[in-house]
């Protein structure tokens, strides 16, 4: 079972398309990078993965259950990423990472 599954994900904003029929898994222990031009996306996707939107269609998966089926402030305790401008503090790219 993945850790993280986009199923046909879309998510369309003032009636614009911004991702249309997603389809990724994540298994425990991968780093993802999600690189692409300015407007591609990216903080689209970012923005589902920690529920802070929700995808005007398809269905994403934590854990094999419906996002929509967890409370969303306990999702977003498991759920890290680094933004576009990063702000990095600590000594190490570690520390960055463990941080949340």
């Amino acid at each position: 079972m993945s850790l993280l599954e986009f199923q046909n994900v879309s998510f369309e904003n003032n009636n614009k398309t911004i991702l249309k029929n997603i389809s990724l898994s994540v298994e425990g222990g991968d780093f993802i990078s999600v690189v692409g031009p300015s407007g591609s996306g990216k903080s689209t996707i970012l923005k589902l993965c920690s529920n802070l939107i929700s995808p005007t269609q398809g269905n994403i998966l934590f854990n094999g259950k419906n996002f929509m089926d967890y409370n969303p402030v306990d999702l977003r305790k498991s759920i890290a990423y680094c933004f576009q401008t990063p702000h990095l503090f600590g000594d190490t790219v570690m520390d960055n990472i463990k941080y949340p």
